[in-house]
């Protein structure tokens, strides 16, 4: 018996438990913002770095115009966040 996870067509979209946009490509779920901007930044740099994060500038988790989304440094992605709970 298939799982819906496997029917769902490629394309499909749905949001995960920590509200953030799915997209699925290849059979396989991936977030929405890290495929956005990986696509987008192809030519300079074709995959997210290892110890870096795709950040939501807005602080919105399901807008993903590249516009929203920057890729920085893990520990400085902490850091944001830990300022922005106090």
């Amino acid at each position: 018996k298939e799982t819906k996870e496997k029917q769902c067509p490629n394309g499909s979209m749905a949001i995960n438990k920590h509200g953030y946009k799915l997209i699925k490509i290849k059979h396989k779920w991936i977030k929405e913002h890290q495929y956005v901007w990986v696509n987008e930044n192809t030519y300079d740099i074709p995959f997210i770095p290892t110890g870096w994060c795709i950040h939501h500038i807005n602080k919105d988790k399901i807008d993903n115009k590249i516009e929203n989304l920057i890729c920085i440094p893990h520990d400085l992605h902490t850091k944001i966040h830990r300022m922005e709970e106090a």
